[in-house]
């Protein structure tokens, strides 16, 4: 097989592997928030990351020949960077273009926003527990939330 076609489909691979730790996380913050995940919204509001991630393995695919007239030991490694090439272009692609997780940080913000005024703390963060008494505060101010949810 083409190394050409080897790097890219290794960097496909790569890029998928974000992509999919991507959701994992998205869907694993929606839950801690309590908010509805929906894969296919989900989906639509980061589409761009796929594309984008084919044009970050384009861009490094054409650099592939000048790599290896500059250092042609770098042949045995070319693989393993392609892994990486697609990891960091799907990370990149989601740093700026993804939008998935500001909203389901902005959802957060506001509900914490709601929680904080109803229970009049909106202008005081909440520290964290630096005695056990600290500790056994915040567990029952969060056991009485879930019993107690209009608190």
């Amino acid at each position: 097989m083409n190394i050409y076609l080897q790097c890219f489909l290794i960097a496909v691979l790569g890029a998928a592997l974000k992509i999919w730790k991507k959701f994992i996380n998205a869907r694993n913050d929606a839950g801690k928030f309590n908010i509805e995940f929906n894969a296919s919204v989900w989906a639509r509001m980061d589409w761009p990351t796929w594309p984008g991630s084919l044009i970050a393995i384009g861009i490094c695919m054409f650099l592939v020949d000048v790599l290896l007239a500059y250092k042609p030991w770098m042949a045995i490694a070319i693989k393993p960077i392609f892994v990486t090439v697609g990891w960091t272009g799907a990370d990149l692609v989601i740093s700026l273009l993804g939008t998935s997780s500001t909203w389901i940080k902005h959802i957060a913000d506001v509900k914490t926003t709601i929680g904080d005024k109803a229970r009049g703390t909106l202008n005081r963060p909440t520290p964290l527990p630096q005695t056990t008494e600290d500790k056994q505060r915040i567990l029952t101010m969060i056991e009485q939330a879930k019993i107690d949810p209009d608190a």
